[in-house]
């Protein structure tokens, strides 16, 4: 079955044309808006306090201080939206401020862990600056040295014992 060009433009032309699915599309979010909007986010609310105060325990006050003074100040702002009954406004700025504060603390771990890397790279550098012996001095523990003239005659040498260690005569 062939159909005509006429037929197939008016086809395309009908397919191609947006009005039809964006206004479907807009007419479910506006009917999802006016449904969610009924309601305060008081959950997400919450949520995005406690995210924040997650921040602030993991040190983001010091580390990450403008992300986390952002996600207070969106934070206020979504509560003061909820008391003017704004609640889709608030929604997002709840929903900003938990990312703000998502992002303090990802920034804060990042620094931390940064930290903990330079720590452990001085204290490799320190273990190997003493595993390698300089000239004339001995890398190992006084109570692992050996005295001279061990058994008698053996050529052995025998360990001295720490200056702490008493003997059991004495």
């Amino acid at each position: 079955m062939t159909l005509s060009i006429a037929t197939q433009r008016s086809w395309y032309r009908a397919a191609c044309r947006p009005t039809a699915p964006v206004a479907l599309a807009a007419a479910v979010l506006a009917l999802a808006g006016c449904a969610s909007s009924g309601q305060p986010p008081t959950a997400e609310l919450a949520v995005t306090q406690s995210t924040i105060s997650e921040a602030e325990r993991a040190g983001a006050v010091q580390y990450a201080p403008v992300e986390l003074n952002q996600a207070r100040q969106k934070l206020d702002a979504a509560q003061q939206a909820v008391r003017a009954e704004k609640y889709d406004q608030a929604r997002g700025l709840a929903s900003e401020a938990e990312a703000d504060a998502k992002l303090a603390r990802a920034k804060t771990d990042a620094s931390l862990a940064e930290k903990s890397a330079s720590t452990v790279n001085q204290d490799i550098s320190t273990l190997r600056r003493e595993a390698t012996p300089s000239a004339g001095t001995s890398t190992m523990p006084p109570s692992m040295m050996m005295s001279p003239g061990g058994a008698a005659g053996s050529g052995m040498t025998t360990p001295v014992a720490p200056s702490s260690v008493t003997s059991p005569n004495g």
